[in-house]
């Protein structure tokens, strides 16, 4: 059973809220690649290509 199931809370999301939406307007405006949209925020490409794919959840 996932930690999240059980109660545990799991794995810490890597953006909170404001980064997040941060990181989904400068993906749309289309001036800056995934990769240095990630550099910015010190994570992985696939963290942003998450949150702009609606996938990962930011921090509440």
């Amino acid at each position: 059973m996932p930690a999240v199931a059980v109660g545990r809370g799991g794995q810490k999301p890597k953006l909170g809220p404001r980064q997040a939406r941060l990181a989904q307007e400068m993906y749309e405006a289309g001036q800056l690649t995934v990769a240095e949209i990630a550099a910015e925020f010190g994570v992985t490409r696939p963290t942003i290509s998450g949150v702009h794919q609606g996938g990962v959840r930011p921090a509440r």
